[in-house]
């Protein structure tokens, strides 16, 4: 007889059950206590049959008068790729009398079984979507321990001279958050590169991030001739997979080619501490060519993953909630916000 438990163990035996499924990281421990932080409620139930575990769900939920918007990232960990048979009846028991909004972004790679599944018991694909749904990774075994051994000529090129430049990478250094909310503020404003974060924000979470996963937190940081960092990169790592975060380069980062360096030095790094998939997230061609131009020459296997799939027992809440969404996420009020938030900290 299948039935949810409530979680009351320890961080490693949830990471445990989340990695026996091949989960995604954002379904780890740690990344719930850093959503903690940021204000909303956590909920881990782990899903069994005749006491085996089938399914382990990390619910992130804010809560809004008689409104819960509950967040499932990276899916359901089990065998159903980020599907869960019975994940609407747990939601709906824990919050009893509330309008529910639910979406669930899971990270498995994609199949039409799955996609069946979710819209035979009343899933509905997102008007407007938080994330790219075609990833790319490297697969060491595959590579027979080599680092992007089908990384186009123009990116084996530029990788050569990044290493003729009076700059190398460390992973043991400092970390200086204000060399951090630099080097982020210099990229976006150079490039015209507007996140969903501003540079200030981006930075914090990713400081914040590395404080709760810890050792399974891997910064790279190039440095130049004296010493100065003028880019960085990171990862986490759960047992043995990786999962590119977020990076930035100076303006003399740039100029040295650094983001190759920091990219195959940040690979070689973990596949030395025992990974042997590096993800390197979304490839969004559409909207950021130039980075998904970078991640696709490195030559890795490029997928598409089940990706964002939304559920509410009240319809209106999807067209308020995708709305809202367009409006805070759109490019041209993003560029805006940052421009001027940028003004006004000179």
């Amino acid at each position: 007889m299948f039935k949810w438990k409530k979680f009351t163990g320890d961080k490693d035996q949830w990471d445990y059950s989340v990695s026996q499924f091949d989960g995604n990281y954002r379904q780890c421990f740690s990344w719930g206590e850093y959503k903690k932080e940021l204000g909303w409620d956590v909920y881990r139930y782990i899903g069994t049959d005749h006491d085996t575990v089938k399914f382990a769900v990390q619910l992130i939920v804010r809560r809004f008068l008689f409104i819960t918007v509950v967040y499932i990232p990276g899916g359901v960990s089990g065998n159903d790729r980020g599907y869960c048979h019975s994940i609407k009846e747990l939601i709906s028991s824990l919050f009893r009398f509330s309008l529910i909004y639910v979406r669930l972004d899971s990270g498995y790679v994609a199949n039409e079984e799955v996609e069946t599944l979710f819209v035979k018991n009343g899933w509905f694909r997102p008007n407007h979507r938080l994330n790219a749904s075609i990833s790319m990774r490297h697969i060491f075994e595959k590579n027979d321990g080599e680092i992007m051994p089908d990384a186009s000529k123009k990116w084996k090129y530029n990788l050569r001279r990044s290493k003729k430049n009076e700059a190398k990478v460390i992973f043991d250094g400092d970390i200086q958050p204000t060399e951090i909310f630099r080097i982020s503020n210099e990229m976006q404003e150079s490039k015209k590169i507007y996140l969903r974060g501003k540079p200030k924000h981006l930075a914090e979470s990713a400081l914040k991030i590395m404080h709760y996963f810890e050792d399974r937190f891997v910064f790279a940081q190039c440095v130049d001739k004296h010493g100065n960092m003028i880019g960085f990169r990171s990862a986490i790592t759960v047992y043995d997979k990786a999962w590119d975060l977020y990076g930035a380069m100076d303006i003399n980062g740039r100029k040295f080619k650094s983001g190759y360096l920091l990219l195959f030095e940040l690979m070689n790094e973990c596949k030395n501490r025992g990974i042997k998939t590096f993800n390197l997230g979304g490839v969004e061609f559409a909207n950021s060519p130039g980075v998904a131009k970078f991640k696709f020459d490195t030559g890795g296997e490029l997928y598409e993953f089940v990706s964002e799939w939304e559920y509410t027992n009240f319809i209106f809440l999807r067209y308020i909630i995708n709305f809202y969404l367009d409006i805070k996420f759109n490019p041209i009020l993003l560029k805006y916000s940052q421009r001027s938030s940028n003004s006004a900290s000179l």
